[in-house]
């Protein structure tokens, strides 16, 4: 895992998979507005289903 902040978002490189796949495209829902790629997330704006999200995906990994 790898946090970068920058003054308009946090960008976190993450690589949880479950089976094969992907863990971060299961969770559009949640970052909608997020850009999110196979391992890598950046979020505007954070709340606290983001955070608990995140710590989620920290667990996984």
């Amino acid at each position: 895992m790898s946090v970068l902040y920058a003054n308009y978002a946090i960008n976190l490189y993450l690589f949880p998979t479950e089976s094969v796949e992907p863990l971060l495209p299961k969770y559009e829902k949640v970052f909608k507005k997020s850009n999110i790629g196979k391992g890598c997330l950046r979020i505007k704006k954070l709340d606290e289903e983001k955070v608990a999200t995140i710590r989620l995906l920290l667990h996984k990994s």
